[in-house]
C-alpha cells in the first residue's frame, strides 16, 4: 500500500447527541494514513501482556499537516476505523538512531487493528453543562499534577443546590492521593491536593461564588 494514497477519513460530530441541536455541529476530523496493522495479543488461559510502546516514523504520517494538530493512533476491533474506534495521542521523539518519531503507550487485548494520523486543530466556542449529580467527563488516567507547582482554571457558572460539588477531580474516594477544586460547602472555590508525603494542602477563596453568574 503506497503511503501516498488518499487518506482514511473519520468525520466525527462532537454535538450529535446534544439537545437542542448545534446548527452545524462541531465535526472534528482522523485524517489516517492508507495503512493497517492487525496486532494480535498471543498470550495463555488468564494470561495478559501489559501497555506496550508503540512508535513509527513521523515521516510515515503523510497525512500531517503541522503545526495546529495533533498525531494520533487509532485503535478497532476492526480493519475499519469510524467514530467509535478508540484512541490515543502521541508525542514526538526520536529513535535510537536519531530519526524523528511519534509515539504513545496501549494496552492491546485480543486482536486490534491500528492506523496513525493527524487531527487538524478546529477551534469551537462551546461549553458543557453539568447536572449537579450524574454528569461528568472522564479524562481516563490523566491530568496529573505537579504538587510544588501547578495552575488550575476553569469558567463555571453554578446553579442552585450546587454546593460541596467538584468541578475537576482526580483521586480516591478514601482521599489518600490527588486533587479537588470544586465550590465548597460555604459557596467558596477551595482546591485541595495531596502531597507526596500524604500531607492535605488547602486553598480557599475569600469570595462566595453568585449563582447563575460566569
Amino acid at each position: 500500500i503506497d503511503l501516498d494514497n488518499p487518506a482514511v477519513v473519520v468525520d466525527v460530530d462532537m454535538s450529535t447527541d446534544i439537545t437542542p441541536s448545534i446548527p452545524g455541529g462541531t465535526h472534528v476530523q482522523f485524517n489516517g494514513i492508507a495503512r493497517t496493522w492487525k496486532v494480535v495479543e498471543n498470550v495463555g488461559p488468564g494470561g495478559d501482556i501489559p501497555a506496550v510502546e508503540v512508535a513509527i516514523l513521523k515521516s510515515a504520517v503523510r497525512t500531517a499537516t503541522p503545526p495546529n494538530g495533533r498525531y494520533l493512533m487509532f485503535i478497532s476491533d476492526t480493519p475499519n476505523f469510524d467514530p467509535t474506534a478508540d484512541y490515543r495521542v502521541m508525542t514526538e521523539g526520536f529513535n535510537e538512531l536519531g530519526e524523528a518519531i511519534v509515539k504513545t503507550n496501549y494496552d492491546f487485548d485480543g486482536t486490534k487493528y491500528i492506523t496513525f494520523g493527524w487531527a487538524p486543530e478546529v477551534p469551537f466556542i462551546r461549553s458543557v453543562y453539568f447536572n449537579g449529580t450524574t454528569n461528568y467527563i472522564d479524562m481516563e488516567d490523566a491530568l496529573d499534577l505537579n504538587a510544588s507547582e501547578f495552575t488550575l482554571s476553569a469558567w463555571v457558572n453554578r446553579k442552585a443546590n450546587s454546593l460541596n460539588k467538584s468541578i475537576l477531580s482526580k483521586r480516591d474516594a478514601a482521599y489518600t492521593q490527588g486533587y479537588d477544586f470544586k465550590i465548597n460547602a460555604t459557596g467558596k472555590f477551595e482546591v485541595s491536593w495531596k502531597t507526596s508525603t500524604g500531607s492535605l494542602q488547602q486553598i480557599v477563596s475569600n469570595t462566595t461564588i453568585p449563582e447563575d453568574t460566569w
